[in-house]
């Protein structure tokens, strides 16, 4: 009996587990990256958050969860950078903001696809008001500094993951390329 072509891709392909906190974390940069490449038109630069956190007055945030882990994504910025960021968009700077981030927890959930992992995701929102900081009890907080010429922008990755959740990428997992449709 002869294989079928899926099934010699699986035994071909070694399958390495990874700490789920370090797989998502690394999704995350790398859907941050590509998103506001796709705006900024040039790579972003993402910096040690550690030396000055952005003055943000507006934050986007979407939440993701699925039976095994939860946490949130955010985009925070101030009103001047928003503006300009929406200047690409026929939309206010509030809404523009929570569709980047709805845009970013997507291509995160897409990319955890392939680890057989799909989290919901929830409505965006925007929170608007001066000094605005994310404070989080999520065990494990990321925060992305990112300079690009329409200003700063700071992003924060709060995820909860037990302690033993390994992901393996899946070779054959159903994930939409970046840009496609899948209606059914």
């Amino acid at each position: 009996m002869a294989l079928k072509s899926y099934e010699i891709i699986k035994l071909r392909t070694k399958r390495v587990s990874k700490k789920a906190e370090n797989v998502i974390y690394e999704e995350y940069e790398s859907a941050l990256r590509e998103l506001l490449e796709c705006y900024v038109g040039s790579p972003p630069i993402l910096n040690d958050p550690g030396l000055e956190r952005a003055e943000a007055e507006m934050t986007g945030v979407v939440g993701l969860s699925d039976k095994t882990i939860s946490g949130s994504v955010t985009l925070s910025t101030c009103q001047e950078t928003a503006g300009r960021m929406a200047e690409t968009a026929p939309m206010a700077s509030a809404d523009w903001l929570g569709e980047l981030c709805n845009q970013l927890a997507g291509r995160l959930k897409n990319k955890l696809l392939a680890y057989d992992l799909c989290p919901n995701l929830s409505t965006p929102a925007v929170i608007c008001g001066k000094h605005l900081r994310i404070n989080s009890l999520a065990r494990h907080n990321y925060v992305f500094r990112i300079e690009s010429e329409l200003g700063v922008i700071e992003s924060q990755l709060l995820l909860d993951t037990p302690d033993d959740l390994e992901l393996t990428l899946n070779p054959l997992a159903d994930a939409a390329a970046e840009g496609s449709l899948q209606l059914f």
